[in-house]
This record gives C-alpha cells, structure tokens and sequence, in this order.
C-alpha cells in the first residue's frame, strides 16, 4: 500500500502516528503538498492519501475514489485555521491573493467572496507584493506584514454563517481499486491517541466591545460533515472548478 499525506502541520493530529503504522503495515508513506497528494493518488502513484474536498473531487469522471469516512477534519465556525486580509487602501476588491494559489482554503475563501461580498469574479493571483492585491487569503499564522492594517475575516466562520454546516478540510480516500485489507483500522491507528474535537476562542489583544469568537476543530464524520462536503462540491461545480459534480461514496457503503 502507498500513502501520500500532506505536509501541512495542520493535519498533524491525524497523522500523529503515521510512520509507525507503515512500517507495521509494510506500507510506503510520501509526503507532499495538499495538491501534489491528490495527483498521486489520482495517477495511481499511490493508493490512499490525506485530501482537501478539492482533491477528492478531482478524482470525478476519472477514478473510482471512497472517503474512509473517520477520522476526518473539518471546521465549524470561527477556527483561527484561515483567513482574509484586506488591504485598508482597498476601495472595491478586485484582486484575491494567494501564497498557495492552488489550495483547497484560498479557494474556497475566494469563492466565499464572491458569493457573500460580490467580489469581481476574478482567480487567485500569486503576486509577488503582496500590497498590490485587495484582498490576502492566508493559512494562519499568518505570514508577514502583508497590509499596514491587517482586518481577517476568518474562512470557517464565513463559511458556518453562509452554509451552517462544517467545512471538511481533510478526508482520507482511496482508490476503489486497491488492495483495502482492514484499511478504516489502519488510518484510525494513524491519529493521536488523544484525537478530540478542539474548542477554538479568539484572543483579544485589547479591551473591545465585541465578543470573542469560537467555534471547532472536528475530528469526526457525521451527517452534517458529508452535507458540508456536498456543499463544498456544489460550490465548486458551479464556478465549474470540477467539470462535473462528484458523487460522495463511502467505503463499505456505496
């Protein structure tokens, strides 16, 4: 079996013990970037991978992909895992920037724009001054100075107020083709020992008059997981980023 799984740290509680379970399994582990662990499972370099629903749907009209339904992540509400800064000499926003033009949240962030602030329907730009965008879409902690002033929206907020429901950020897939042995067991022994769902509270810098913010890291699939993932990959097929709209198929179940 070969696994690719990102190199983010954000995934590290569902990776905690990853390299012990290989060498157990005999299984060969690649890590890589968020996009570059889909195109390997979806070229059949590898056989189950760590992936963003923009990876999974990737796989749409090509491979026979399933979801290994838990452990997962996903944000609900405020989660400090996102953001969106804009530039305070920004009239209207007409460009969105991306360090990571390519991944799963500055997109989604992006679409988020469009959809809740009728943002110019323009694509992330990887810009080398960062000044010369309206908007900064940033995986905290957030890198830099970019802006003088810097104001972030927070994607899995903006996300739970428009869609009311968690956004999945990492689901493990395979390919429906390879070898699965007792393959659910093995991606749960891969997690922290001490895998919980994390309450997440902003922290105020000074006294305000506004509450802080809160909301959830969560680590398991539920109804209202796989409804967010067919939000994401509607959203997704309507500004045709997937040229088709993909079926969620769980393993063990479709």
């Amino acid at each position: 079996m070969r696994i690719a799984v990102p190199q983010n740290p954000l995934y590290k509680p569902l990776l905690q013990k990853v390299d012990d379970v290989c060498e157990q399994m005999g299984w060969s582990v690649h890590r890589a970037s968020a996009e570059e662990c889909a195109s390997l499972l979806l070229n059949n370099h590898a056989d189950l991978a760590l992936l963003s629903p923009l990876g999974y749907g990737r796989g749409v009209g090509k491979v026979d992909f399933r979801i290994i339904p838990e452990p997962c992540m996903s944000l609900i509400d405020y989660t400090a895992v996102a953001g969106i800064l804009f530039s305070e000499n920004a009239q209207e926003i007409d460009t969105v920037g991306s360090r990571t033009p390519n991944e799963f949240l500055p997109i989604i962030g992006s679409l988020l724009m469009r959809e809740k602030y009728e943002v110019a329907d323009n694509p992330l730009v990887f810009a080398t001054d960062f000044s010369t965008v309206d908007c900064l879409i940033e995986e905290y902690p957030l890198l830099g100075n970019s802006f003088p002033s810097q104001i972030a929206l927070d994607v899995g907020e903006e996300w739970f107020d428009m869609i009311e429901l968690p956004l999945p950020i990492g689901l493990w897939v395979c390919r429906n083709d390879a070898e699965m042995g007792n393959i659910a067991a093995s991606v749960k022994s891969m997690a922290s020992d001490t895998l919980t769902n994390v309450t997440v509270q902003e922290t105020m810098n000074r006294e305000t008059d506004y509450l802080a913010r809160e909301g959830q890291i969560n680590f398991q699939w539920s109804d209202e997981v796989e409804q967010g993932l067919d939000s994401v990959l509607r959203l997704f097929f309507y500004y045709q980023i997937l040229p088709e709209l993909p079926a969620i198929k769980l393993l063990g179940r479709d």
